[in-house]
């Protein structure tokens, strides 16, 4: 859910074409249902480029208590702002996981905020101390 939303607003990633998707939750009826779907980041440009094919693909999605979203995709994780804009990608492959699939993503949003990413690959997490606002 995105974070200044109530619980009203949901993001999905779809895993193979790098869209994540912001939908609106009705909670009008007695089953909610999810309207209004609309493009909240486009990362078909970043699957495009991906060189590891179908066998990966985006997977996990964060978001930062300040809107900031965090997105588990080929090659890194990217950091993209409230309004969808990418703000820039982290590149795991410099942290030893070099063609790996970056599977989830969690954000200890605590005093100390860590940034904690796991990879498809048995037995590899990755913690990144994150600067505080």
């Amino acid at each position: 859910f995105f974070p200044d939303s109530n619980d009203n607003e949901l993001a999905v990633v779809e895993t193979y074409t790098g869209v994540t998707w912001r939908f609106t939750i009705d909670r009008s009826g007695p089953i909610p249902v999810a309207t209004n779907k609309r493009v909240f980041f486009n990362g078909t440009y970043i699957m495009n480029q991906n060189p590891c094919g179908a066998n990966c693909g985006a997977d996990g999605m964060k978001f930062h208590s300040s809107g900031t979203a965090i997105i588990t995709m080929p090659g890194g994780v990217w950091v993209v702002a409230a309004d969808g804009q990418a703000l820039g990608m982290l590149n795991t492959n410099h942290y030893g996981l070099a063609e790996v699939t970056n599977t989830n993503c969690w954000i200890a949003d605590t005093e100390k905020p860590y940034l904690y990413v796991t990879t498809a690959n048995p037995n590899q997490l990755v913690r990144l101390r994150l600067k505080s606002a």
